[in-house]
């Protein structure tokens, strides 16, 4: 019995020495209360001497010991008040508190570090969303809990979709969107007051260039569709006259395609004048 005792002192001796705020009994403590820290443990003849107005004497660990509860989170304010990992990061000036500020109510959660720490609503914000830190992607926004895309009725987008903004955001098939076609904000360009049709993802002028004026008075432009673009069949040195008929290989001299013919170059002059394009001058 008395070899446990012995121990327990030595312990408790030992922890006073390692932290310094141990406290004393008025029994090996020639330091009494004094009265500058009226606190006591129910009478025990200053068994709190040792801690400073400040402090306050507490069980930590089993070991009386002195504590500066106007910063220890455990003992926040008093003895055993304990501040709540959900609502707080710390304790200051005796309160618990989260970034500094007062501590969370209600269903707000203390998010403490990041760019925009305090007192949030994980149900509903896009920089912590579902949990601190968790920040949503470029356009979308938090919905109980879950970043979802942007738009009168948030949600997540399909394979197909992307999540883009602008006047009107929200979750758009880029395949055949003209003004998202491949990608956000990619739009299809216009062509004679009409827009190119979005397709595959791509800006396409229709089958059977049914996006581009095929009649035309002379000496304009006379458009037609090539591949995914309108081109002017008049002038095109890749499709002069008709699509893929291309002046700028092959043959001698300069080439040039003029009134949907090719000349001193490759190509067919043959090739088809289309309506609308300026008369050509007579063959040699």
């Amino acid at each position: 019995m008395k070899k446990s005792f012995f121990a327990m002192l030595l312990v408790a001796g030992a922890l006073g020495v390692l932290t310094g705020h141990a406290c004393g009994t008025s029994s090996d403590d020639p330091v009494v209360d004094s009265g500058t820290n009226p606190q006591t443990d129910g009478g025990a003849g200053g068994l709190c001497s040792r801690c400073t107005a400040l402090q306050k004497c507490c069980d930590v660990g089993g070991v009386m010991a002195c504590v500066n509860s106007g910063g220890d989170r455990n003992n926040c304010g008093m003895c055993g008040n304990v501040c709540d990992s959900t609502k707080s990061d710390g304790c200051n000036s005796a309160q618990c508190t989260c970034a500094l500020s007062p501590q969370c109510t209600g269903n707000r959660t203390c998010c403490g570090t990041g760019s925009n720490p305090g007192c949030k609503d994980l149900t509903m914000d896009a920089q912590h969303c579902g949990r601190c830190g968790m920040v949503c992607p470029t356009n979308q926004v938090c919905s109980g809990s879950t970043c979802l895309c942007g738009g009168a009725t948030p949600r997540a987008c399909t394979a197909s979709e992307m999540c883009c903004g602008g006047t009107s955001p929200g979750c758009v098939n880029v395949m055949t969107d003209a003004n998202n076609c491949g990608g956000c904000g990619v739009k299809c360009p216009m062509v004679d007051g009409r827009q190119l049709m979005c397709e595959g993802g791509m800006c396409k002028c229709g089958a059977g260039g049914n996006m581009c004026p095929t009649m035309a008075t002379i000496g304009t432009p006379v458009l037609a569709c090539c591949g995914n673009q309108c081109v002017d069949l008049c002038a095109s040195m890749t499709n002069c006259g008709g699509c893929g008929n291309d002046c700028s290989v092959g043959g001698g001299g300069l080439p040039v395609c003029f009134g949907g013919a090719c000349f001193g170059g490759g190509g067919s002059y043959d090739a088809g004048v289309p309506t609308g394009c300026t008369i050509l001058p007579p063959i040699p």
